[in-house]
């Protein structure tokens, strides 16, 4: 018997019958790889496939696709929190027990609440959505609001408390009326009032600027206006002059001035005794000057 001929050499047990027939349905797995595309290119990594193996006694055997497995995951957990978040916050700008309604005002005298809610501007919004310190901002842009506090507070309640710049003079600048606070600024009148010093200009002298809350003159004219108000109350309205200050109209037929600074109780003692003796002598003046205490003098009217 030659190498090239066939052995046939049959199994002499059962087992032995069993593992033969085992070792013919057995083949090589040849390792699964991406096969590249004629232009270099991968394809999808092919799809698991699973072998259901029948009994021995079959001699047969089944592929069948393997069915991708589900996993619930960090970041699918991770999501549905976030929808619930998001349905949650939602419902909540939506829902009307979280709406402000009048927000409750104290400290406001002259502007009135119903104006500070105004400028507050938050009527209608959701607590959420107002900002304490945005308000506080447009709070504090008005010149008669010299501070202001905002709080919130849960479900739906806002307070504002003001401060307002108190009124110190009556300017009127060639005929247009400001309230001036003691530290120089300016915003328009708000009703009638008679404790005020009042004071009138021939020419516009108030710097009024595009900045609201910049002063439009010095307070230390201010405050001397105040005094020598307080020195002549026989005198309703003062007068205002940029070269010699502060002063007013004489019932002797002059102008009397004092200058914009200085100690008028002083001044204002000093003019006395000038205005008596010019009066005991008879004379005419245009105008009387003291705004200088160490060096007054008058200037006699002219025919």
């Amino acid at each position: 018997m030659s190498l090239a001929e066939p052995t046939y050499d049959s199994p002499r047990t059962r087992a032995e019958s069993v593992r033969s027939r085992r070792a013919q349905l057995r083949r090589p797995v040849e390792p699964t790889g991406r096969r590249r595309t004629r232009d270099g290119g991968r394809h999808a990594r092919p799809r698991k496939v699973r072998e259901l193996v029948w009994p021995t006694e079959i001699g047969a055997r089944l592929r069948l696709p393997a069915l991708p497995a589900f996993r619930t995951g960090a970041r699918l957990l991770s999501l549905g929190m976030a929808s619930v978040l998001i349905w949650t916050l939602a419902s909540a700008f939506r829902s009307a027990e979280y709406q402000v309604g009048e927000a409750s005002v104290t400290g406001s005298d002259m502007l009135g609440e119903e104006r500070i809610r105004s400028i507050a501007g938050i009527g209608g919004q959701t607590v959420f959505t107002v900002d304490p310190v945005e308000v506080q901002a447009r709070l504090l842009a008005q010149p008669e609001i010299q501070s202001a506090a905002v709080k919130v507070r849960w479900p739906n309640r806002v307070s504002i408390d003001v401060v307002e710049r108190k009124p110190m003079v009556e300017w009127n600048d060639d005929g247009r009326t400001w309230w001036l606070s003691e530290d120089g600024i300016a915003f328009l009148p708000h009703g009638e009032r008679d404790d005020l010093v009042r004071i009138d200009t021939d020419d516009p002298v108030l710097d009024i600027q595009r900045d609201a809350l910049a002063p439009v003159v010095e307070p230390e004219v201010l405050w001397a206006a105040a005094a020598l108000r307080l020195q002549v109350p026989e005198v309703t309205v003062l007068r205002y002059d940029p070269v010699h200050g502060l002063g007013f109209e004489d019932a002797m037929g002059w102008k009397a001035y004092f200058g914009a600074s200085g100690d008028m109780v002083v001044k204002v003692q000093l003019y006395r005794k000038i205005a008596a003796a010019l009066q005991a002598r008879g004379v005419q003046a245009e105008w009387v000057s003291v705004e200088d205490p160490a060096a007054p003098y008058y200037r006699v009217k002219r025919d």
